[in-house]
């Protein structure tokens, strides 16, 4: 299977935002979830963002999002990314 990998963009926050939403059902989290569209944009593709996307897609549809952020740390001077996987179900197998 052929795909690439890229940044994600402003057109992926929909599916983004319905990823954390799917992914915090499963973990009996929906309730914790306040992110919204508007956040989405601001901060990760505001002036002032906070996170990173990378998406990787065939052709026909997007696989896989990686959000990572930055984490900074007192005692380290260096920055860590921290991330997380968001991916459907039907997918695992492509990505596997």
């Amino acid at each position: 299977m052929n795909y690439s990998i890229a940044f994600a963009s402003q057109s992926d926050i929909p599916e983004i935002l319905n990823l954390i939403k799917q992914l915090a059902v499963y973990e009996k989290a929906a309730q914790e979830v306040t992110v919204d569209e508007a956040v989405l944009l601001r901060d990760g593709f505001g002036k002032d963002k906070i996170f990173d996307c990378f998406v990787a897609r065939t052709e026909e549809n997007a696989l896989l999002y990686q959000v990572f952020h930055l984490e900074r740390t007192l005692y380290l001077p260096r920055r860590h990314y921290c991330g997380c996987i968001l991916s459907r179900p039907r997918n695992w197998k492509s990505i596997i």
